[in-house]
């Protein structure tokens, strides 16, 4: 994950209190994976057992799917051309990311409380 800071949020549940760089946050089962003041994953958190929700609502395919094998519970990532949400960020495009995000969270059914900075770390066994 290229995309993640190089001192990201890590840990082994969904706190992520610790900071490691992006080589040794990627063995943990959660990590950060938008950089402080960029956006370029769009993540929605499902806590239903279907995964491929986005097909049966006709939304495009995620980039990535990590489910956990226990519960079947996902994260879908979306890969997006970056987003500034830093204080020198326009706000138009911050609006319009959110409206996508909203809207698609919705018909995914995901989680609209989750808010991130932390995801299931894509690759890792759990």
């Amino acid at each position: 994950m290229a995309e993640a800071p190089y001192l990201a949020r890590r840990s082994d549940n969904k706190t992520a209190a610790k900071i490691r760089p992006r080589e040794y946050a990627i063995r943990y089962p959660y990590m950060q994976v938008n950089s402080p003041g960029m956006v370029s994953w769009l993540v929605f958190d499902l806590d239903h057992s279907n995964p491929h929700v986005w097909d049966d609502e006709g939304l495009p395919a995620p980039n990535m799917v990590v489910t956990n094998r226990n519960d079947g519970r996902a994260h879908l990532f979306y890969a997006i051309p970056p987003v500034c949400t830093s204080e020198n960020a326009r706000s138009k495009p911050i609006a319009y990311m959110k409206a996508v995000y909203e809207a698609m969270a919705a018909r995914l059914g995901a989680d609209l409380s989750y808010s991130g900075p932390v995801a299931k770390t894509p690759g890792h066994p759990w």
